[in-house]
């Protein structure tokens, strides 16, 4: 197994119209990523040191406290064991103050479909097939993988 994070390169789709420029991702490291958009979201990525085995990505929801970075640390010795690619989503509550519910009011973000935009970008960036979801979500992040799933049928 190696030792030290190695880096590649990836053509990565950076606005609608599809233009595109190479980004650096380093194995090893949680890298974070902010998508376009109204609103604009951000997740984090964790690429395990030997890359992805047997196609597994591990998807993780924070809670009230919104500590998407702290959960893909956390798991990084799982993902690593695992060679899985783990994604965390992080809805700031500014945009998605009851991002557990999915947003379903008139005066907030759809939380929904920004989880659905995590998982189409990450799919393109880090070439991967996020299907079938390999899901964790802690307190509220729980309530938002029910409520999700739910709709999801």
């Amino acid at each position: 197994m190696p030792t030290q994070p190695d880096e590649f390169l990836h053509l990565v789709p950076i606005d609608e119209k599809g233009t595109t420029m190479k980004q650096t991702i380093i194995t090893g490291s949680v890298v974070k990523r902010t998508l376009q958009g109204d609103p604009p979201l951000d997740y984090f990525a964790y690429i395990p040191l030997q890359g992805q085995r047997h196609g597994r990505v591990f998807v993780s929801v924070h809670g009230i406290s919104r500590n998407a970075e702290q959960h893909l640390i956390g798991f990084s010795p799982q993902a690593e064991r695992h060679g899985t690619v783990m994604l965390a989503p992080f809805f700031p509550e500014k945009d998605f103050p009851y991002y557990q519910r999915l947003g379903t009011s008139a005066l907030e973000a759809r939380a929904d479909l920004a989880f659905d935009r995590v998982l189409a970008d990450a799919s393109v960036w880090l070439d991967i097939v996020p299907l079938p979801l390999r899901i964790f979500g802690f307190s509220g992040g729980g309530q938002f993988l029910y409520h999700f799933l739910i709709l999801m049928q």
